[in-house]
């Protein structure tokens, strides 16, 4: 939703700037509001993904710590 949100800021924005109306073109409005829905699942789907990388590493490197403490 917020991603949607931000596309359609960003081409309302862009029709602000050049002072034409604000709703001159709504198909172009869709697209960044899907393109701006992609992108923001996007980033929660990659930041999920390090989130559990980094878990993985953690636990990885923990193991091999305890492991050479014990030797």
């Amino acid at each position: 939703m917020a991603g949607a949100g931000a596309g359609l800021f960003i081409k309302l924005f862009s029709n602000g700037l050049r002072k034409v109306p604000l709703m001159r073109e709504p198909w172009e409005h869709v697209l960044l509001m899907g393109a701006g829905a992609m992108a923001a699942n996007a980033y929660v789907q990659y930041e999920t993904q390090i989130e559990a990388e980094v878990k993985a590493m953690t636990t990885k490197r923990s193991e091999a710590h305890f492991q050479g403490v014990q030797r």
